[in-house]
């Protein structure tokens, strides 16, 4: 049986296989080749004489493809194509990719929910492993919900700090953020609030815990409330 009459999916893995990269990603590779050979003639004709490398290729690629799925006619995505590889030249490729972005912006405003639509079913939690132990954790999400989980981890990060603390502000905004992800509390990671000597029961006990106050049970409550007592404390500091 020849290649081009085997499964998508067999192909894919296949060539994620030879190629040693996820099957995501050799799908983008098939799409992206596919759109070159049969609707950019002249970008391909630009890979082959050397005038463009891959990466360029693949940002006209998406452009261009982006305006066909809204029904934009076959001769206005060719001037698309052509007026893109003009501007590639001389271009760093994320000068180019900004530079794609804004012309098909200015010009066809229309696809911009489109794309942001595309973008919010892309969003995912990924794992990357490091050395010595360690590993990356990356949510890609709405900007907003990033913005608001960078704002309660740092929030919560400053409100421990103080002459009994030795972590950095951005290795206690690392330990918040796993705390909340475990769901478990302050406490077991050794994330204090500074002790003061005022005797304020409602904001501290004795040994300065972040979240523990009068108003929890007094057996330790779950992680979830003892949690949600310590936002409050902290918004109302």
């Amino acid at each position: 049986m020849a290649v081009w009459q085997l499964p998508f999916d067999q192909v894919r893995a296949e060539l994620a296989v030879v190629l040693s990269i996820p099957e995501g990603a050799a799908e983008q590779l098939i799409v992206h080749a596919s759109s070159l050979v049969r609707l950019l003639p002249k970008t391909l004709g630009a890979m082959e004489g050397g005038e463009l490398g891959w990466e360029f290729a693949v940002v006209i690629a998406e452009e261009t493809e982006l305006l066909r799925s809204i029904g934009v006619a076959d001769t206005s995505v060719e001037s698309f194509e052509h007026t893109l590889l003009g501007k590639a030249e001389g271009s760093t490729l994320r000068g180019f990719k900004d530079k794609a972005r804004r012309l098909r912006e200015r010009l066809y405003p229309e696809t911009i929910p489109e794309r942001t639509l595309r973008a919010y079913s892309d969003r995912r939690v990924q794992v990357s492993r490091a050395s010595d132990g360690m590993s990356w954790l990356s949510l890609y999400a709405p900007a907003p919900t990033i913005e608001a989980v960078w704002d309660q981890c740092t929030l919560i990060a400053a409100a421990a700090q103080g002459p009994h603390e030795g972590r950095t502000l951005t290795q206690l905004r690392a330990d918040v953020a796993a705390t909340f992800l475990l769901n478990q509390t302050m406490d077991e990671n050794h994330i204090y609030r500074p002790p003061t000597t005022s005797g304020n029961a409602d904001m501290n006990t004795g040994s300065g815990e972040i979240g523990v106050g009068s108003d929890v049970d007094s057996g330790g409550g779950s992680a979830d409330s003892t949690n949600r007592q310590h936002f409050r404390q902290c918004l109302t500091r």
